[in-house]
């Protein structure tokens, strides 16, 4: 599940000038864009990858720690860590 918003925005303003052998002022020029988005709630995907036990729990012992390096089908890399307990 997914869930989250981004945005960017991006003014620029400032002198205009052109060149045909010497620079020529041509004026004043300003430009703005912005853009929003949310990402989809729920998207199927696959992971491959490779599991490191960083402290493997022992006989007896039903903690440990773990990262993992994941590749997602569209086009993602995770790395992850987190404890795991078992019985």
């Amino acid at each position: 599940l997914q869930f989250g918003r981004g945005s960017a925005s991006v003014d620029i303003a400032g002198p205009l000038t052109g060149s045909t052998g010497t620079p020529t002022a041509a004026g004043n020029a300003t430009v703005k864009s912005s853009i929003a988005a949310s990402p989809q709630f729920a998207i199927l995907r696959a992971f491959s990858g490779i599991q490191f036990n960083l402290l493997p729990g022992s006989s007896g012992n039903h903690l440990s720690t773990f990262a993992q390096l994941s590749v997602t089908t569209v086009g993602g890399l995770a790395v992850q860590t987190g404890l795991r307990c078992a019985w």
